[in-house]
């Protein structure tokens, strides 16, 4: 199996990705700290904003979703859920391994 490291950056947290595929990875920008990883059949969210937040929703189906703070701008964990799809929600520092995935979540202070 092969190993790529991805060191995704959001909103002063830090998440350590391994993903272990050999397909091509497909990054998705959705504007202000929302973003798509999609590799073969596995997709990992990251910062999805909430119906309540001031930026633009989006909702598709997410394997994985990762919530850098607990702010409406970040927290939109209920727009990864569709279909089938109800995903393993990594919202706090630890270690975790999803679907063959590693996550590394560091906890830091911020102002937002």
């Amino acid at each position: 199996m092969v190993w790529r490291g991805l060191k995704i950056g959001l909103n002063f947290d830090v998440f350590r990705v391994k993903m272990g595929y050999n397909e091509g990875v497909v990054i998705s920008y959705f504007g202000g700290q929302c973003c798509k990883i999609s590799q073969g059949e596995l997709t990992l969210a990251f910062n999805l904003p909430s119906k309540n937040s001031s930026q633009k929703s989006v909702r598709f189906g997410s394997d994985i979703v990762l919530v850098s703070q607990n702010h409406d701008d970040f927290n939109g964990t209920e727009n990864a859920a569709f279909g089938e799809r109800e995903p393993f929600v990594i919202n706090g520092p630890g270690e975790y391994e999803v679907k063959e995935i590693a996550v590394r979540g560091f906890g830091s202070e911020t102002n937002y």
